[in-house]
């Protein structure tokens, strides 16, 4: 069954970052989220999964996550996308 919820576990294997790091990460994820979209209910220790690739793929750096992160994992991440954008554009070209 698909979990609509990042727990800390995945973080540390994506980030590569200890338990604590983690959950700080989830703790500034949700504080955006819900400054963004304050009606959104926020459920602690865990982040909605389409806000977690929304913050590391999309939005413009998250510095205080870098900090805390792998934040090499972060740009390769972000480079991937833009090729496969880039890619699709080029399809949509032709």
């Amino acid at each position: 069954m698909f979990n609509k919820f990042v727990r800390p576990e995945e973080i540390m294997k994506d980030m590569e970052v200890s338990r604590s790091a983690a959950y700080k990460i989830i703790r500034t994820m949700n504080e955006r989220l819900s400054k963004e979209h304050p009606e959104v209910v926020i459920v602690p220790g865990r982040v909605s999964r389409d806000w977690y690739y929304q913050c590391i793929y999309y939005h413009e750096p998250l510095n205080e996550l870098a900090q805390m992160g792998s934040s090499s994992w972060i740009e390769d991440s972000r480079r991937e996308l833009e090729q496969l954008r880039k890619g699709q554009e080029d399809k949509r070209r032709c």
